[in-house]
């Protein structure tokens, strides 16, 4: 599992001072992390952590043992012999999807301009926005770490550590149940997924494993365009008095 390194929420003052009936713990947790340096990368590291207080430890069990991956107990999947599903996996089968994918210079060009250019950088304090304004020469030293994970579908343990974020969602916020989890990784572990995702809509589309009915994941269509095509026919159906009714299938 990656190593969490968590952040204050913004605006947010934490005081080290021991809790009283007056002064509740704050489920908020601060973390001062160094980061050290190498030639081409910039990774976390663990032995840096160091808590403010003692709860922050129990934040910290808390969110390791929410995200902590345990293998599900084996169960029956009979739509798998569907007809439907049969005739992907035959298709498939003939066509697989050809990965590993290398990349190019264009085609990181091309990724580091799609989508938000202004994420919230990892550990590793790299953003897009800079890196597509690299010459080629810079860049190709990143376009060799990209493709030596891809062609390997191996990450290196430095880019594991996450940084993540609690922000409340709703009821009481002394209880940390009531707090999820944003995390931010490192560019060089999000770029390989951004390639796979960008090249996998038309194989899917192609073999039809997206089902055609699920209008919000076929290419070209964002979710915004549903919800905003729903919304329209709910202010036509009101203004005209119309019985409507919407059937949502939950995966």
């Amino acid at each position: 599992m990656p190593s969490l390194n968590f952040l204050p929420p913004l605006g947010l003052i934490t005081t080290s001072l021991p809790f009283s009936p007056n002064n509740p713990p704050s489920p908020y947790l601060v973390v001062f992390s160094t980061i050290t340096f190498t030639p081409s990368l910039r990774a976390f590291d663990e032995t840096s952590i160091r808590f403010v207080s003692p709860k922050n430890a129990l934040t910290v069990a808390y969110f390791q043992n929410l995200y902590h991956h345990t293998d599900r107990a084996a169960q029956l999947k009979p739509w798998l012999t569907s007809p439907s599903v049969s005739e992907i996996r035959a298709n498939t089968s003939s066509d697989p999807f050809q990965w590993p994918v290398l990349l190019s210079i264009t085609d990181l060009r091309a990724l580091l301009s799609r989508g938000n250019s202004r994420l919230t950088p990892g550990p590793d304090g790299w953003e897009k926005w800079f890196l597509k304004y690299l010459s080629d020469h810079a860049l190709s030293i990143i376009l060799k770490l990209l493709n030596h994970i891809i062609s390997r579908s191996h990450f290196p343990a430095c880019l594991k550590p996450t940084n993540l974020s609690t922000i409340h969602k709703r009821g009481p916020s002394t209880y940390l149940s009531n707090y999820c989890g944003v995390a931010c990784n490192n560019c060089l572990q999000n770029l390989p997924f951004a390639w796979l995702n960008y090249l996998l809509p038309p194989y899917l589309t192609c073999h039809h494993i997206i089902p055609e009915c699920q209008v919000a994941t076929q290419p070209g269509t964002q979710g915004q365009d549903l919800i905003s095509y729903i919304s329209q026919i709910e202010l036509w159906a009101a203004q005209e008095h119309v019985p409507l009714y919407v059937l949502q299938c939950d995966q």
